[in-house]
């Protein structure tokens, strides 16, 4: 059975069920500049989300959990204490070469939207916004 994304993701239009084709540059310059903090590292996406404490990362960390089960795509999943850094690529692009795809794109915004309302959500502090820099 197919399945279309939502119309309200930033995503390039795809079929979540199809094999998907890489993104070049511009595309994903274009839809991370309607993510919140995700940037581009060498061929994958990420993101740093911060807690205020260890529970509510892992609340976060099953919540991904859950809906990448559901699109049968998964990120590397980084956590320490109260923080958790996702990262996305995809693997089996039609292209045959691991990339930035829209389904990471997709998986990306789903997980902002799920942070938006996250248990212990807090912005990041100045150390670590310096640190995000390098």
């Amino acid at each position: 059975m197919s399945s279309t994304v939502s119309q309200e993701c930033p995503c390039p239009p795809h079929r979540s069920d199809a094999s998907p084709r890489l993104l070049h540059d511009d595309e994903i310059r274009n839809t991370l500049s309607k993510l919140d903090a995700y940037k581009q590292r060498g061929n994958s996406i990420e993101r740093l989300y911060t807690f205020k404490g260890f529970r509510g990362a892992i609340k976060f960390i099953n919540s991904v959990a859950d809906i990448c089960i559901s699109h049968n795509h998964h990120p590397t999943i980084t956590n320490m204490y109260g923080h958790v850094r996702l990262n996305w690529i995809t693997h089996s692009t039609m292209e045959e070469i691991p990339g930035v795809t829209s389904k990471d794109i997709e998986l990306a915004w789903e997980c902002d939207k799920l942070y938006s309302t996250a248990f212990g959500a807090r912005p990041l502090n100045d150390k670590e916004l310096e640190l995000e820099k390098l």
